[in-house]
């Protein structure tokens, strides 16, 4: 429509869902699940005065495809039993160019070139019984057969050798749980389980414990506790980026939990919630003493676990933080929800140095309020809003002297996550008129997104002309409307 939203990186996306359900007799129930999802987004200079600020132009997408196959028949009054037929599919797709301003023309580099598929076939089975109404036992096992071909391609013109990583295969996942959720008294309840995994990629086994009790120490107000080791294993391609790779292990994280819920009345209820993460096995460097740490993965748009790394799974770290939650649930045609957090988050590198990482935001809170204005038994109106604030990301600054120097941009990667950009925040708005029909109905809508169009740091970038760092924003203010009609 013409609007200059002051950022180029508009995504696209569409996806859809399939649900059907099967009566298959009183003891059976058999179920189809799917779901399909493309998403891209294409970030590219402005005009052609952006290329002289060290731009790139990002092509980023991913694809997925997802369906399952659910029966679960019921053995008797105190058993029943679930099985799960499914199928994952996905497609990650990151390519850059480096762009440049010359003889009044735009040239575009190759920096990378990065394209992966990835997926499995599983069959999933859990058995549930409860012998009396003290006592429920669960148990599963999981089969996924996963298959791969991997592709990325570190073209960057400032280093002396390209880099690539190149793998198809297959490999077998298996996962296994029992849990025991035992009511010892009418105010009291834990839960005792067991988790397991094998990855045939690494050869590695895991074997996680976790425990879990709650205490309704008064009729509206209750304790929970939960304590638990839960290990993940990584993208394949990181993997992959290095023959050493294969040896790395599970990232382990041993996970403290405190919390306590009031409930004020039947429609609201108060949460507050601690928590400690200790964390270790995670992937760092193996060749050279330095910041990176795998913990920081996944902040910015690019390849997780890029080509050429050889890492170790010697790497350590912490999150620890409070979660606050208060819900009015809808009635009286409005709801509310309130929710803050303080969120540390701090890790060590190869270098064994203990820093804030780049999802130490300290603080974030949400305001989400909305009302429905009922004009007749089949037309309304619904209104909502929300405000986000957040504290600012820590970031990797740009040394300015070595980039003068060297006429191209230049981390200062000694003081790492060292710099904080500013608070975000952002309020949206949100109409919907709503008219429903025998069999249907019709929502119109209506969205704007950042209304007080705020300036929020995207990043910062080097002028090689300027010899100067500039502040890229944000998306400012966005409209989005539409119409849907639901069955």
């Amino acid at each position: 429509m013409g609007i200059d939203f002051g950022f180029t990186g508009i995504p696209r996306y569409q996806d859809g869902i399939i649900k059907a359900d099967i009566h298959a007799g009183d003891n059976d129930k058999i179920s189809l699940t799917g779901m399909f999802g493309i998403a891209d987004i294409h970030e590219a200079p402005a005009d052609s005065l952006d290329v002289l600020d060290d731009e790139f132009d990002t092509r980023s997408g991913a694809d997925f495809f997802i369906i399952a196959l659910n029966w679960q028949h019921l053995f008797g009054e105190r058993s029943y039993g679930k099985l799960t037929l499914g199928a994952v599919n996905s497609v990650y797709r990151n390519n850059e160019d480096s762009v440049y301003f010359l003889n009044n023309g735009l040239y575009n580099i190759p920096y990378l070139r990065s394209e992966s598929y990835e997926g499995y076939y599983s069959a999933k089975y859990s058995f549930n019984y409860s012998p009396n109404s003290q006592h429920f036992f669960t148990a599963g096992v999981e089969e996924r057969y996963r298959f791969y071909d991997i592709y990325n391609e570190d073209v960057n013109p400032n280093e002396p050798d390209p880099s690539y990583v190149k793998a198809d295969g297959n490999a077998n996942q298996l996962l296994s749980y029992i849990n025991w959720n035992w009511r010892i008294f009418e105010t009291f309840t834990t839960n005792i389980g067991v988790f397991a995994q094998y990855l045939g990629i690494s050869d590695k086994t895991s074997i996680e414990p976790r425990f879990a009790a709650s205490w309704k120490f008064m009729p509206l107000h209750n304790l929970t506790f939960g304590i638990g080791v839960h290990r993940q294993s990584l993208p394949l391609i990181t993997y992959f980026s290095a023959e050493e790779n294969k040896k790395l292990d599970f990232m382990q994280a041993l996970h403290y939990v405190l919390g306590y819920s009031y409930q004020i009345r039947e429609d609201a209820l108060v949460k507050v919630e601690t928590y400690y993460k200790d964390l270790s096995n995670i992937p760092v460097d193996k060749t050279e003493l330095n910041y990176w740490s795998f913990i920081n993965a996944g902040a910015n748009f690019g390849v997780i676990g890029g080509a050429g790394d050889e890492l170790i799974s010697t790497g350590t770290g912490r999150t620890y933080g409070v979660d606050f939650s208060l819900f009015k649930n809808f009635s009286n045609n409005y709801y509310t929800t309130i929710t803050g957090s303080y969120i540390r988050q701090q890790y060590k590198g190869s270098d064994d140095i203990m820093r804030f990482g780049a999802f130490d935001n300290i603080f974030v809170a949400n305001f989400l309020s909305g009302y429905e204005w009922i004009l007749s038994p089949v037309f309304s109106i619904d209104f909502s809003g929300k405000y986000t604030i957040a504290g600012g990301t820590p970031y990797i600054p740009i040394d300015l002297e070595a980039s003068i120097a060297s006429g191209e941009k230049q981390w200062d990667k000694k003081n790492a996550f060292t710099k904080r950009k500013p608070n975000y925040s952002r309020f949206d708005v949100k109409v919907d008129v709503r008219y429903n029909f025998d069999n249907c109905s019709l929502i119109a809508f209506l969205s704007l997104e950042n209304v007080l169009d705020t300036e929020n740091v995207y990043k910062y970038k080097y002028n090689k002309i300027e010899k100067a760092i500039e502040v890229s924003d944000q998306l400012g203010l966005f409209v989005l409307g539409g119409v849907r009609v639901e069955f």
